[in-house]
């Protein structure tokens, strides 16, 4: 599955290199992947929000941020924040990937609206956050004991590689190197989401336990939050508009893992702080998009 997953995902990569530089003569890189037009962004109104549209994205850059940067550096204790408590290496490991996933969207949204780099810059930067988690899982050997395979830890470092050069490099082919990690992302998050023993299989995790689907449940949905704004961006949506998408996605797959999801429940999480984190989604959607 994961050789499939990469098969599709490379072919997409190669079809958008071929084209990149027609694109950019159309004026399709441009949009996708220049500096945020300050005047357009400026000019944006949502109004069903009690929030003015940049002002709710930047929010979400900031929280994203600290949620993600806190996750990462003490997993175990954000997972007990939310009455979650497992210390089993493989449990640890996915909880530090969603964390990743959360500080990579704060930051990306915080380096658009508040540093004003272009989508470049912030999507090349970010990238090199999974490329190196990939990498190091690979030299610690975390197939024999942990997980995922060496086959899924090579697949995340070849589309997190190739658009953190493509980004960096302002490569011809940039859009179609984000455009791919999109792809790549949504396709890895979708069996998390839905199926926890499924991915469990998929990525070939070791020593597992009875709350690991439910984690991987948790890391689906950061997954395919991070893989709607990176799509929203390299199909040339205005980033304050990519947030808000972002919002409204994050929203639906957290009410699927809370209240459709087995797996979720039996980790036991306090429900409170997730409504948090629902209702600001809400917001900041309702504030951006209508």
């Amino acid at each position: 599955m994961n050789r499939l997953i990469l098969t599709a995902c490379l072919a997409l990569l190669g079809a958008g290199t071929a084209n990149a530089k027609r694109s950019f003569q159309n004026g399709i890189k441009k949009q996708a992947v220049g500096i945020p037009d300050t005047k357009k962004i400026v000019s944006i109104r949502g109004g069903a929000g009690p929030i003015e549209p940049v002002t709710a994205a930047k929010l979400v850059g900031a929280l994203y941020t600290v949620q993600g940067a806190v996750g990462t550096l003490s997993p175990t204790r954000s997972n007990e924040a939310y009455g979650v408590k497992t210390f089993v290496p493989c449990n640890v490991k996915l909880s530090r990937e969603t964390a990743y996933c959360i500080l990579e969207h704060g930051i990306i949204v915080s380096c658009l609206l508040v540093k004003g780099t272009s989508v470049n810059t912030a999507v090349g930067i970010t990238s090199i956050i999974w490329f190196a988690e990939a990498l190091k899982s690979i030299l610690d050997k975390d197939s024999e004991n942990v997980g995922p395979s060496n086959v899924g830890s090579l697949s995340i470092m070849a589309f997190a590689g190739a658009a953190a050069y493509a980004g960096l490099t302002n490569a011809d082919w940039a859009l179609a190197a984000f455009k791919a990690r999109a792809v790549y992302t949504f396709l890895c998050g979708i069996p998390c989401v839905f199926n926890g023993n499924s991915a469990i299989k998929l990525w070939e995790l070791k020593n597992t336990d009875e709350l690991t689907p439910g984690l991987f449940n948790v890391l689906g949905c950061s997954v395919l939050n991070l893989g709607a704004l990176l799509a929203a961006l390299a199909w040339g949506f205005d980033p304050v508009k990519a947030v808000g998408y972002t919002a409204l996605v994050s929203l639906l797959t957290s009410f699927k893992c809370t209240f459709l999801s087995p797996d979720f429940d039996v980790l036991g999480i306090d429900i409170a702080p997730l409504m948090f984190w629902a209702a600001l989604n809400a917001v900041i959607s309702a504030s951006i998009l209508l």
